[in-house]
């Protein structure tokens, strides 16, 4: 048989910097290809059981991970984003996408 979860609220968090280019030019509603020339994307974090990474009050442990502060922290010791090259660019940290689990999602 199929097996159908329930739908859950996903939360994204955007690093610091993701809005900058915002007010680039438009044409007719279309991104400007100049403007999106030499911009990078930004890498994608899947976070499952997504509750417990940010907030303590969101935790089913009542303390989280505090997933923010470690990819901040390991972004100022340059140990992650520019491909683990030691630059003076300023690291890429990754767009974070929280996946919560649902309540009672075990499954038999």
């Amino acid at each position: 048989g199929d097996l159908i979860l329930a739908p859950r609220p996903i939360k994204i968090w955007l690093p610091p910097g993701y809005h900058d280019n915002d007010d680039r030019p438009t044409r007719d509603g279309e991104e400007n290809e100049d403007a999106l020339r030499g911009q990078q994307g930004h890498p994608v974090l899947y976070v499952h059981d997504g509750q417990n990474a940010m907030e303590d009050t969101e935790s089913w442990t009542g303390a989280s991970w505090r997933l923010m502060g470690a990819l901040t922290r390991l972004a100022d010791h340059q140990l992650i984003g520019n491909g683990q090259k030691k630059t003076s660019e300023k690291p890429m940290l990754p767009i974070v996408v929280l996946l919560p689990s649902a309540e009672g999602d075990l499954l038999p």
